[in-house]
């Protein structure tokens, strides 16, 4: 089991976590244990099966995965709604993870609630990646994708939820290898669809009148021409017939958005390069509808160049991207370590949310969250400490002064570890103490010796040493 650095965690953490004050995020706790169904809202089959549940009584509960839906809920009891306001949450989250036993993770997030506009996904955008920066990430990549252009493809031409939530929790397979629009059919082709008024609409019913009189006629011409039906009235057998030609119908239109889908989720390229694709791929299908929510994604890539994120060599627009919670509604984003290649974060917009929890309408919302554990593996805080920390080698018979002396220098900020042995091997930021009262120090200069007269000598010489480092 790898061992991480508590201190290490609770620096960074702090760090972030000031860092989104001065942005305006204000620090407020949520709860570990809530109520199982204000996760459930929304969540989707993959995070569904994430979640950590017990019961208590007749009532379940759940360990929090994540804070968004805390936060929203937070905000929908809330008695005043003042807008726009920005949280930040900190602490651990559990997630079953496919090979992992504890999945626990500690996490720093950040929501916008009450403003919309690309300018808005940009700032948050922009908060979360320059808090990268303030701990000392500096190479990141930033991947971008929009969900409200999915669903605005696929409602375009099927009405129907349901397929729209089988699309979308399936569309990473569409450009897998073995995979693709075959597989896919084939799965819808063994999905039970309930034959409710929202998924089956008796022809007739259609505003063409066209296609009602063509239904008329051919159950007219049905009627007249089927009379051994067996157990089965003839209306019977007709809905069936009707329903098996619709669902055909259904099949092939659902086959042309998913070549269409195939297609767009292919692309992963550099904005210029992504944005002539995606408008070549829906020159022939996209309306003024999908075309308007290109440029929304266009106005954010131009604002982010305001955070000075180099966006031609760091970002790439990933129209397949997807994230876990289906409650995501319109841009979403990963960041990730550019040497590395960790996931450090991400997060999107999801602006039904509230209402789905309660409020009276829609309310806009971003937000975003960092995985600390990560930050802290990229940052390699650990070693860090290693290297600008200070030992002082002392015989236990001489320890009130080896105390001494690291309080004194503890109280000058350096970190001081204390060694009740004498070393063979001695480096520059070791500290001998001699004579039962004066340290010996190691430098690129040679050896010298303190006395606690000399302590401000020592204190300069060994800056001086860390600033070389």
């Amino acid at each position: 089991m790898e061992i991480r650095s508590n201190s290490g965690m609770q620096t960074l953490a702090f760090q972030v976590r000031e860092y989104l004050l001065r942005c305006g995020y204000i620090s407020l706790e949520l709860p570990i244990i809530e109520s199982a169904d204000l996760f459930l809202l929304k969540a989707g089959d993959r995070a569904f099966q994430s979640l950590y549940t017990f019961e208590d009584g007749k009532q379940y509960y759940a360990l929090r995965p994540e804070f968004t839906a805390q936060a929203v809920n937070l905000y929908v009891q809330a008695e005043s709604k003042i807008h726009p306001i920005r949280w930040q949450f900190a602490g651990n989250v559990f997630r079953r993870e496919p090979g992992i036993i504890a999945g626990e993770h500690y996490e720093i997030g950040g929501e916008f609630i009450g403003a919309q506009g690309s300018h808005i996904d940009a700032e948050v955008i922009g908060t979360a990646i320059s808090s990268l920066k303030n701990i000392g990430i500096l190479q990141s990549k930033l991947i971008l994708g929009n969900i409200a252009l999915l669903h605005q493809i696929i409602r375009e031409r099927i009405a129907d939820s349901r397929v729209e939530q089988f699309i979308l929790g399936n569309i990473a397979v569409l450009n897998n290898a073995g995979q693709g629009i075959h597989y896919l059919l084939e799965l819808y082709d063994h999905i039970s669809f309930r034959r409710d008024e929202e998924t089956i609409q008796p022809i007739a019913k259609t505003d063409d009148k066209h296609t009602q009189a063509l239904s008329l006629n051919n159950k007219q011409i049905f009627m007249a021409n089927v009379t051994h039906t067996g157990t089965r009235s003839q209306e019977e057998i007709f809905s069936r017939l009707e329903y098996k030609l619709q669902r055909s119908a259904k099949r092939l239109e659902l086959a042309s958005v998913l070549a269409t889908l195939k297609s767009l989720c292919a692309i992963s390229a550099p904005p210029r390069q992504a944005f002539r694709e995606i408008r070549s791929v829906l020159k022939t299908v996209g309306t003024d509808d999908t075309h308007q929510l290109i440029s929304y994604w266009e106005g954010i890539v131009s604002s982010l160049e305001g955070f000075e994120i180099p966006v031609d060599d760091t970002l790439t627009i990933a129209p397949g991207l997807v994230r876990a919670w289906d409650y995501y509604t319109g841009i979403v984003f990963d960041i990730y370590d550019s040497n590395s290649n960790t996931h450090l974060g991400g997060g999107g917009r999801y602006d039904d949310l509230a209402q789905l929890m309660g409020a009276e309408e829609k309310v806009p919302a971003i937000g975003f969250v960092l995985n600390v554990d990560n930050l802290l593996e990229v940052k390699s805080l650990t070693d860090n400490e290693n290297q600008l920390s200070i030992d002082i080698q002392y015989l236990p018979a001489d320890a009130p002064q080896a105390f001494k002396w690291a309080t004194m220098l503890r109280g000058r900020g350096f970190v001081v570890r204390l060694r009740d042995e004498h070393s063979v091997e001695i480096s520059s930021h070791t500290l001998t103490l001699v004579d039962n009262a004066s340290l010996l120090l190691n430098s690129d200069s040679g050896q010298r010796i303190f006395s606690h007269e000399d302590f401000e000598s020592l204190v300069a010489l060994l800056q001086k040493e860390f600033d070389r480092a």
